[in-house]
């Protein structure tokens, strides 16, 4: 009834007085906390703060862009309470398990969850990314520094998934973002993930997911990026591409073949960007194409060698790939006949060198 109501006006007095019960308990959990602070570690409170949560995040489903009126209204308060129970949970894990209890942080963890779901929520439903730029998003992008400071086990990885659908949502005006975002959500991740492949896996999809998102929504917030920063999202997407794990690799490859995509369509960037990342790309890409445990991702691993080839096939950028040779095409051709030939060491290496040709004369 609400979202079919036309004018904005009786639209906004529908929605009051259906969020008029949670928001009278809201309105009582904040004044009690501003007579007694210590009311937010009950157990019942933070429940009670979790249902109310809930069940904004479930008329912000429902209602979609019409939401923002009361969201507005407790907006501010709702990033104090994440605020507070984000550095609780952070000093709790820090100080080991005897100093919390298991009950409180896992109901703290919750509702820490549960605001990030809500958010998220309203930004996927919303048409006015004007009012997310100027409203919600200068407090937002204090949820970077939050992330960043918590201890690892303390993190969520639902912050890097909030991000995710910011950028995808935003596009290009989360560009003034994207350095905070390299800098400390990218920095604190990898910490926690790249030492194998298997730790954290809820932190690398998001993650992955996350660099996957820069790509194809905010890529000039990235070009724009410094070249440190640029080059760790680089190897990130090379490090999602190597794992076992089949989502995860599909992410890097997908990742990797749009940004070659754009990136080809930008002479000046492609100058920069082959001259520096060609060959780790084609090295690593080639490891797990002739690597037997990622054959899942063949197709799209030979798609991105096809695209390396295309680009010194064609002269798509200027310069060299390296000082020892004047010529691109002949030293990737042989590149890979030497490293064919040292995979398959039964082979002729005149067949190998003429598969090789064919690849670049089909390519």
């Amino acid at each position: 009834m609400i979202s079919e109501e036309k004018d904005e006006g009786s639209r906004s007095i529908l929605l009051e007085q259906l969020m008029q019960y949670t928001q009278n308990e809201w309105q009582y959990v904040l004044d009690t906390a501003n007579n007694d602070p210590s009311s937010l570690q009950s157990i019942d409170t933070i429940r009670t703060i979790g249902f109310i949560i809930k069940a904004n995040e479930r008329v912000a489903f429902a209602l979609g862009s019409s939401y923002v009126t009361h969201l507005a209204k407790i907006f501010q308060e709702l990033m104090q309470v994440y605020k507070l129970y984000s550095e609780n949970i952070s000093s709790a894990i820090s100080n080991g398990p005897g100093s919390y209890n298991n009950s409180i942080l896992r109901a703290t963890k919750t509702v820490r969850r549960e605001i990030l779901n809500l958010i998220a929520t309203f930004i996927k439903s919303n048409e006015d990314p004007e009012l997310i730029v100027t409203e919600f998003l200068p407090i937002l992008s204090e949820l970077i520094t939050d992330y960043n400071q918590n201890v690892p086990n303390a993190r969520d990885p639902e912050v890097l998934s909030l991000f995710s659908t910011l950028i995808e949502k935003m596009g290009d005006k989360m560009s003034e973002y994207i350095p905070d975002i390299l800098n400390y959500l990218f920095e604190s991740t990898l910490t926690m993930i790249n030492n194998d492949y298997t730790t954290f896996m809820d932190f690398r999809k998001n993650f992955f997911g996350l660099i996957k998102n820069i790509v194809n929504y905010s890529l000039e917030g990235l070009f724009g990026a410094t070249e440190e920063n640029f080059k760790v999202c680089i190897d990130s997407i090379i490090w999602a591409i190597k794992h076992y794990q089949i989502q995860l690799a599909e992410i890097g490859l997908d990742t990797m073949s749009e940004l070659l995509t754009k990136v080809v369509s930008n002479q000046e960037i492609a100058n920069v960007f082959f001259q520096n990342f060609y060959m780790s790309i084609m090295q690593d890409t080639f490891f797990v194409l002739t690597d037997s445990l990622h054959k899942s991702g063949f197709y799209k691993q030979a798609l991105i060698i096809m695209r390396l080839i295309s680009v010194v096939e064609n002269d798509i950028f200027e310069g060299t790939l390296s000082e020892e040779v004047s010529n691109n095409k002949e030293f990737v051709i042989e590149y890979l006949s030497d490293a064919l030939v040292k995979l398959f060491p039964n082979t002729n290496k005149v067949q190998i060198q003429t598969f090789v040709l064919n690849m670049f004369n089909n390519c």
